[in-house]
């Protein structure tokens, strides 16, 4: 079943998240996800908190989300995101079907 990781920053040091932006594309390549959307200008349609920018990645399930984002590759870069924002992030289950 397809998970979508659904990510919201908030920058803290925007140049060190720059940093980890500009090599994550390489990174991410040959992963089996899917990059839906990376916004750095959401439209706030409820709530009081905007963050700079959502990110949505779709995989085919838990298990290649998991391997992505634990491995080493990721990990490396992932020091320049974590020293440049407050990331939150979700991984959420497609309903299958999906509604329409």
């Amino acid at each position: 079943m397809a998970v979508y990781v659904v990510a919201s920053v908030k920058f803290t040091d925007e140049a060190r998240y720059r940093c980890y932006q500009s090599r994550f594309e390489q990174v991410f390549a040959g992963c089996g996800g899917t990059l839906l959307s990376a916004d750095d200008q959401p439209l706030r349609l409820e709530g009081s908190d905007s963050p700079d920018r959502i990110v949505l990645m779709q995989f085919d399930g838990a298990e290649q989300a998991s391997a992505f984002l634990l491995s080493d590759e990721y990990q490396e870069i992932s020091r320049d995101r974590l020293a440049g924002s407050v990331t939150i992030a979700h991984a959420v289950h497609a309903l299958d079907p999906p509604l329409r």
